[in-house]
């Protein structure tokens, strides 16, 4: 069954940082195809199992746009291997956005995927020319600081105990 597209070109390289200084984020071709390719993997499957709108609230940086908003010196962005991501009015809550992190987690490839700030997005990177370099890893990050890093598996055993102990 072929999956719908539902992200477009523009949503990727949008930015208001970018906007309000004047830089102009443009892709290159390469970047534009790992954006597609992310697209195709990784997000229009999430769009569909979620069944509701998912925002790209950062996609493609530019080094200088990388610099200005604080983004990793190497990050995944500047490639088009990463979007940051929240499923479209539900970031109040951010149970949505675990649902979709967890969806994500459990069921497609992934380089990485970071629950950023309790869930109020998450980071997702997918990379295609070499997908034995998607490493699977999985983080939780708030204020730039991890609180807890490993692989899917050891992720849904932290959940697990983490809701045992509630249970108790």
């Amino acid at each position: 069954m072929e999956t719908k597209t539902y992200f477009t070109m523009e949503e990727f390289i949008y930015s208001a940082a970018a906007l309000r200084q004047g830089l102009r984020n443009r892709t290159t071709r390469e970047a534009e195809e790992n954006l597609l390719m992310l697209r195709a993997h990784v997000l229009d499957p999430t769009r569909e199992a979620m069944g509701q709108p998912i925002q790209v609230t950062s996609g493609f940086r530019t080094p200088a746009l990388n610099t200005l908003i604080g983004g990793a010196p190497k990050s995944q962005h500047m490639k088009g291997e990463a979007a940051d991501i929240t499923v479209l009015g539900y970031s109040l809550t951010f149970e949505k956005n675990r649902e979709m992190f967890r969806y994500i987690r459990d069921h497609l490839t992934f380089d990485q995927l970071i629950l950023e700030n309790e869930g109020r997005w998450i980071h997702v990177s997918y990379v295609w020319r070499d997908t034995k370099k998607n490493r699977g890893q999985v983080l939780e990050i708030t204020n730039g600081k991890t609180l807890w890093s490993g692989n899917a598996a050891q992720h849904r055993e932290k959940e697990r105990k983490e809701a045992n102990n509630e249970n108790r």
